[in-house]
């Protein structure tokens, strides 16, 4: 006789996880385009012990041949006294791609902490107290971080000179000069502030003083001591400064803080709040720049420390770095292939773009001739029979805009002159290759042909404008133009507008109750007016009637917190295997008694096969599945790349609490419906301690709620077929 332990021990039988695994942060997701000649963007998700990080990178080769290389340089609006976003300064330059700059006196004149340098001329020196190290390009075209001083002094009359100490600073200790591009804003309070025109003293007055300053001309401004009040109305002075730099004579640069990296090592770094941040890196060459932004004070990105973000720099290639600006500041922008502006690719934690006072721009150009195409669409799904529309956008080969109009070619289906594809009808699901072709010229698209719509709903999108959505038998889901409904309803009571993407809908009078029913292919639904009431729910197949579940399917039950009586009758139905829930100690010796295996589920995390299923139970009990442990998702990964390969394994299904976190739930169905669409085999979700049963699919999973007053058998079969799951849901026993 078997003992009991071994009873329950039957089905969860684990694979094991070392114990060093999840020490790393989980990267899931990844995408990197080019933006220019020699630059790529990348964009990242990473899941660690403190949360979700999403960041931005920009890789920049800054030694490519004259024709194809990328020019960093100084982005600001025009004066050191004003701020505007960061999308207005690069699009006024002609950058394709852009970060926001340096720390700046806020809510203030606006103007940068640090040196800033443009063209290899001084903008502005350090403000009193602040850091003078910047990022930047030298004279000899390579990246670096160096520390830029003022050189600069002031000749007075009878040969008298002194040194200069600060330029276009909202603070002056000693001398400080004001040229024109301070701008318009209120200059620092000193003793005496001199008014310098065509090399001569025009007037002398104390300060602060504000205005433009003349462009023939300087403001000098003295903070203590007696020099400047000696000078009279026509007395000649002289200007003269530029940029000391402890690199290369720099062609520009843009003051930031902390050092992050250097020479490859990460120094002691204060700050251990996460933050978004907006850093600035080169290579050990000096050859490659690294630009990235990490976003922050979200819900999906809370942000990095500075030791994070030095870890991200430095693994991303930096061998020297400089932390800029972060918080409310941190942009990143990014020009598409075949566009002329750049747009925002971060996501601002002020749900915008802050208006900023400089920022590193990034400049190709191109002949304008046409090179390639980039293909878009809304979507990259499209239903037997019906229509979507392709874009082709013309590049040349620096990806800037070049004219030119595209001959379409479809491998299966029709295309036609204007990039409408038409999917064949009654077309089995699989792929289409769409080509933009013109010369030698070319862009290419993949979309996907879906199973035919079993089911479409209406989504509300504005006051009156609506979406319409589709979905197939395996819950594929793809949005149908209005052009491909038909519609249903009193022209006396509604009006209905057809757009390119959506439906407008409209009651002619303000009282006026009416439905629009939308058919497509078969499928319709209603779409309320008014006080028409809602449509009813949708039920999903995998739900059967007691008794529906056919013969030779392997079974298993789950049930949340079962009563006695309830176990008695799950043992009756003789699943091989019960998942439990919320199962008391009372529970579990019911079922060894009963000699049915079981597994607790939540309790722990852990991975095993029973009869050509790969059951992975997830344990959300800290509210979501990385408070438990970074390591199931690195666990979960591993059995779905394994059931890739086993030809035993014929059906994933994922068991536990639903996690708090909706981000974590999104990625676990990502993963499993990628399962789902590279084999064919089944994929679902069972969410226990749910408040009542229900269930659902999208992408290919299967989602099933289990909770309420009852418990659920299911039938597995290895058949891959949209059937290959059923559930029976039993109410409990009194």
């Amino acid at each position: 006789m078997l003992a009991p332990t071994l009873i329950a021990l039957l089905a969860v039988t684990a694979t094991a996880v070392p114990a060093h695994a999840g020490a790393d942060p989980l990267e899931t997701d990844r995408d990197t385009r080019r933006v220019g000649p020699g630059m790529t963007l990348t964009s990242f998700d990473r899941l660690d012990t403190a949360g979700w990080l999403r960041a931005d990178l920009l890789t920049v080769d800054l030694t490519g041949t004259r024709a194809g290389r990328v020019r960093a340089g100084y982005l600001s609006p025009g004066t050191v006294s004003s701020v505007e976003p960061l999308s207005r300064q690069a699009e006024r330059a002609g950058a394709i791609a852009a970060v926001n700059g340096d720390f700046f006196d806020i809510g203030r004149t606006g103007a940068p902490n640090g040196p800033a340098v443009a063209n290899g001329r001084l903008v502005k020196s350090a403000d009193p107290g602040r850091p003078s190290g910047t990022a930047g390009i030298g004279a000899d075209g390579l990246g670096q971080i160096a520390r830029i001083s003022l050189d600069g002094e002031v000749a007075l009359p009878r040969g008298r000179v002194v040194g200069l100490d600060r330029l276009n600073t909202p603070k002056v200790r000693g001398i400080g000069a004001y040229t024109p591009e301070w701008g318009a804003r209120t200059r620092a309070a000193g003793t005496t502030e001199v008014l310098v025109v065509n090399g001569r003293v025009a007037s002398i007055s104390r300060g602060p003083g504000s205005g433009p300053v003349p462009a023939n001309g300087f403001v000098l401004v003295e903070n203590g001591g007696g020099d400047l009040r000696r000078l009279k109305p026509g007395d000649p002075v002289r200007l003269r400064y530029r940029p000391r730099s402890s690199g290369a004579k720099p062609a520009f640069a843009i003051g930031g803080r902390q050092i992050l990296v250097e020479d490859g090592r990460i120094p002691a770094l204060p700050d251990p709040a996460r933050h978004p941040r907006t850093a600035v890196g080169f290579t050990a060459d000096r050859g490659r720049m690294l630009l990235m932004t990490v976003d922050g004070r979200q819900a999906d990105s809370s942000g990095a420390t500075l030791a994070e973000l030095a870890r991200l720099m430095r693994e991303a290639g930096a061998h020297d770095a400089l932390n800029l600006d972060g918080g409310g500041s941190s942009t990143l922008l990014a020009r598409e292939p075949g566009r002329a502006r750049p747009r925002l690719e971060n996501r601002p934690s002020g749900g915008a773009e802050r208006r900023v006072p400089n920022g590193i721009g990034l400049f190709a150009a191109g002949s304008g001739r046409l090179a390639g195409f980039s293909v878009e669409t809304v979507s990259r799904r499209v239903f037997p029979g019906l229509t979507r529309r392709l874009a082709a956008r013309g590049h040349d080969e620096a990806l800037g805009p070049a004219r030119g109009a595209p001959r379409w070619l479809a491998s299966r289906g029709r295309i036609d002159r204007n990039g409408t594809y038409r999917a064949p009808g009654g077309a089995r699901p699989g792929p289409v290759r769409i080509t933009a072709r013109r010369g030698a010229a070319r862009g290419r698209a993949r979309l996907t042909v879906l199973g035919p719509p079993v089911r479409i709903a209406a989504t509300r999108r504005g006051p009156a404008t609506y979406t319409i959505t589709g979905y197939d038998r395996e819950g594929y889901a793809a949005p149908i133009v209005p052009s491909d409904a038909r519609l249903a309803y009193d022209p006396a009571k509604v009006r209905v507008e057809r757009g390119a993407t959506a439906l407008t809908v409209t009651p002619r009078a303000p009282s006026a109750s009416a439905a629009v029913t939308i058919g497509v292919a078969g499928a319709r639904t209603t779409l309320p007016v008014g006080r028409t009431p809602p449509p009813p729910p949708v039920t999903d197949p995998v739900i059967v009637q007691r008794g529906g579940l056919a013969p030779g399917r392997r079974r298993f039950a789950l049930a949340s917190a079962p009563s006695p009586r309830t176990l008695g009758e799950i043992a009756a139905a003789r699943p091989g295997l019960v998942l439990l829930a919320g199962g008391t100690a009372a529970a579990r010796s019911v079922l060894e008694a009963r000699r049915v295996p079981y597994a607790d589920v939540g309790r722990r995390w852990r991975t095993f096969d029973r009869e050509g299923t790969r059951f992975v139970l997830l344990d959300a009990s800290g509210g979501t599945y990385q408070a438990a442990s970074l390591r199931q998702f690195r666990m979960l990964r591993k059995a779905l790349a394994g059931a890739r390969r086993d030809p035993s394994v014929h059906s994933v299904i994922v068991a536990g609490y639903r996690s708090g976190d909706p981000k974590e739930a999104a990625l676990v169905q990502r993963w499993l419906s990628e399962f789902r669409t590279a084999t064919g085999k089944g994929a679902a979700v069972l969410n226990a301690g749910a408040p009542a049963f229900g269930a659902s699919r999208l992408d290919g999973v299967r989602t099933f709620d289990g909770g309420g007053a009852g418990w659920a058998l299911f039938g597995v079969s290895p058949a891959r077929t949209p059937g290959w799951l059923r559930a029976e849901i039993r109410p409990a026993a009194l």
